[in-house]
């Protein structure tokens, strides 16, 4: 998979789960909808979308798009 085809597949994650137009602008602490079940669901999209297991660690360190991103990468590595 290419590095678009993935910015694009987390970007689709990010709107559906925070209903949200620009997901690469917004933060965890900035972003209303983004509470502790939309943060559960958005691990769990991610993990669908692209077939790994993201950790508890891992999991709270997602506060945005670009740490999402490099969380992703960093497992698929």
């Amino acid at each position: 998979m290419n590095q678009l085809t993935e910015l694009l597949k987390i970007e689709k994650i990010f709107v559906k789960v925070l209903a949200v137009e620009s997901p690469r602008a917004i933060n965890k602490t900035d972003c209303e909808e983004w509470d502790s079940l939309k943060h559960i669901e958005l691990i769990l999209e991610l993990e669908d979308e692209f077939d790994l297991e993201i950790s508890d660690d891992a999991a709270l360190k997602i506060t945005d798009f670009n740490s999402c991103l490099e969380i992703i990468n960093g497992i698929k590595e």
